[in-house]
């Protein structure tokens, strides 16, 4: 799963989180669970190493999520665990979690069983 920041006076979800709704101005906001699951709204295929550190993982591909029950919010992520030629927008993504150092975990996407 994963989690989203919600109003909870006009229940408007977002991302990124903030301080305040930008819909109804309420400063009385709250994570919500997601279900780690969503679809690719975009992506882009990327060739070339900008950082050193990401050659051994070229190509790799950039996705733009829309993520199920969050409202219209999307996430900027990366597809794991498929070539490149696998994705397509609309393919149906779930959330997996790469340990980067301890205590610090990011969202990554594979393509959805099914």
């Amino acid at each position: 799963p994963s989690r989203s920041v919600g109003c909870n006076r006009c229940g408007r979800t977002r991302q990124p989180p903030g301080p305040l709704c930008p819909s109804c101005r309420s400063f009385d906001l709250g994570w919500r669970e997601l279900t780690g699951r969503g679809v690719v709204y975009t992506y882009t295929i990327v060739h070339r190493a900008f950082v050193p550190s990401l050659t051994d993982r070229l190509p790799y591909v950039v996705v733009v999520v829309t993520l199920d029950g969050g409202g219209g919010a999307r996430l900027l992520s990366n597809l794991v665990e498929a070539r490149p030629d696998e994705v397509r927008v609309g393919l149906p993504v779930e959330v997996v979690w790469e340990d980067m150092a301890p205590g610090l975990s990011l969202p990554r996407f594979r393509r959805a069983p099914g």
